[in-house]
Parts: C-alpha cells; sequence; structure tokens
C-alpha cells in the first residue's frame, strides 16, 4: 500500500461518522444500473456506484462488511464530466460531495481499439484543504468494461445528445480517432429511454444502432461525393460510387455469415451492420479530409 492510499482510506474511514452504517456492504440491485464497481488494495476494499432513476448511490468499505460510507445523491447534485474523446481514451467522470469533501469516481478504456483491453477506474477525493488522494481499481475488476455501459449513461440525463446521439458523440472525437468509438450511443439511448430491451431481444436494440449508422452513412457518402466533385477528376467520383455499392454488397453477405451473437434471434446481423457502417464513415471522413487537404 502507498502512503498516498493510506492516506486517502484515512479519509474515508474518517467521513463513516456522516454516513449511517449496514449490516453489509451495499451492491447495486437489480433495479439498478451499475456505474462502477470494483476493488481496491488487492481486493481487501470495494466500490459500488449505482444509479436508479436520477438517483446515485454509493458505497465504498471492506469487502464483505459493513460500508465505510454510503451516500445517496440526486443528480442534480452531482458533478458530471461526459466523454470529451481525448485521444483513443474513452474517459468519463462524476463526482459525488460529503460536507466538503468530493469523491470523484472516473472509468477509461481503450475498448473500441483493442477489443482485449480493459477498462480502468478508481476514486479521487478531494480534501477541503485542496489536496487530492487516489485509490485505483484493482486490474481486472471494474465493471462495466465499457465505460458508455458504466457512468456514460448519465449523458441521458443532462438531455445532451438525446436527438442525435452519433453526432453528439462523434464531435466530441479527437482529430483522426475512429467513428467505431461511438458503437453503442445510439442503442445507449434507446435502453435507457426504455425503447428496446436487450435482455428480451438484443437484435430490437442492435438494429435501431445499424439504422441510425446507415443514416448518418448516407449522410457522409454524400459529403463525400460533393467534395470529390469540387475537388478532384470525374474518374473517382464514378470510382468512389462503385466502391460504395461493392462495399454494400460486400457487407450484407458478410454479416449473413458471420454469426457475431449467435443468441440473438438475428444472429447479430444488425450489430455487424452497425459495426461495418462506422468503419465506413470513418473512411468516408478520411475520403473528405484528404479532398479538402488536395484542394
Amino acid at each position: 500500500m502507498t502512503i498516498g492510499a493510506k492516506t486517502c482510506l484515512g479519509v474515508l474511514v474518517l467521513m463513516s461518522a456522516l454516513a449511517p452504517i449496514t449490516a453489509a456492504a451495499r451492491p447495486c440491485t437489480t433495479d439498478e444500473t451499475v456505474l462502477l464497481s470494483c476493488t481496491v488494495e488487492d481486493g481487501a476494499r470495494t466500490l459500488n456506484l449505482c444509479l436508479a432513476g436520477d438517483t446515485l448511490h454509493y458505497a465504498f468499505g471492506p469487502t464483505g462488511g459493513a460500508p465505510t460510507l454510503e451516500m445517496t445523491r440526486i443528480f442534480e447534485d452531482v458533478a458530471y464530466t461526459p466523454f470529451e474523446g481525448t485521444g483513443a481514451i474513452i474517459y468519463e467522470n462524476v463526482t459525488l460531495y460529503n460536507g466538503n469533501y468530493g469523491y470523484e469516481m472516473f472509468t477509461s478504456s481503450r475498448l473500441r481499439i483493442d477489443p482485449d483491453a480493459t477498462a480502468e477506474g478508481g476514486i479521487i477525493v478531494r480534501l477541503p484543504n485542496g489536496d487530492t488522494q487516489t485509490l485505483t481499481c484493482d486490474a481486472g475488476t471494474v465493471e462495466p468494461n465499457n465505460p458508455f455501459d458504466g457512468i456514460g449513461v448519465l449523458a441521458r440525463l443532462t438531455g445532451d445528445g438525446q436527438d442525435d446521439p452519433l453526432g453528439y458523440c462523434l464531435e466530441r472525437l479527437s482529430p483522426g480517432a475512429p467513428a467505431t468509438l461511438c458503437i453503442g450511443r445510439q442503442r445507449e439511448v434507446e435502453i435507457s429511454n426504455g425503447l428496446c430491451d436487450p435482455a428480451a431481444d438484443a437484435s430490437n436494440c442492435w438494429a435501431e444502432e445499424a439504422a441510425a449508422w446507415n443514416t448518418l452513412l448516407d449522410t457522409r457518402f454524400d459529403a463525400a461525393l460533393a467534395y470529390l466533385a469540387e475537388l478532384t477528376e470525374p474518374v473517382f467520383l464514378d470510382t468512389l460510387k462503385v466502391a460504395q455499392d461493392t462495399w454494400s454488397i460486400s457487407r450484407n453477405l458478410d454479416c449473413d455469415i458471420y454469426l457475431r451473437n449467435p443468441f440473438a434471434p438475428d444472429g447479430g446481423k444488425a450489430e455487424c451492420q452497425a459495426i461495418y457502417a462506422a468503419a465506413r464513415v470513418s473512411f468516408l471522413q478520411d475520403v473528405v479530409s484528404s479532398a479538402e487537404f488536395d484542394g
């Protein structure tokens, strides 16, 4: 244990006087969304942050024992920083306050770039004198593995990006970051608004996601055609049209035989199509960028 971690734990124990002690550490219930759950200190302590409606519940303490500190806060009383697309990292954080103390929970991941990557997370305790102490989650214990599925679901409570979640996400990507980083944003909104239930039919939610990407893809393709028509030789314009038709046929055939999710009624076809479309959006954005540069 580092000196900083010891100090942080001391603060958390001290703050226990401000919160009631229950019989056992409180995990998220089946009616709540897990925003962040992990262990720290080689499993010695557990952090759980849950969401029910617009209410967040925080619990931290010895694994399997009574929590050192519990807090319940409504969303308008917390500080939430949504995904801003810093580099290739998906990063989300939310801060709950207890008197003059702030408890910032954070998660980050390269999940969409490296499928084998696991999320990282932790808590930063901000003391009244301005100092901070950090506890980092044990490797491999962070749930959910994708920040968009955890702290990121708070974005719906801000009202930001509800009308155009893909556009909202893409605007916040750093230059050069692939559009595939935004896969799941439309599906997330559909689920959180009760418009589809992944437990009942996973393909239903992905169908809306695929439709949204297809609409975006059409828009980006038209933009690419417009740039090529103005800035390059006509042969490139015709080539892109043929390439797009060929790509569309290839995607449909690939997704017919690639059963990404054999447990979904459609075998994962809609999810496959969404992923293909996102990758194609990135390609078309590159076409436009190259045309602008050449011009």
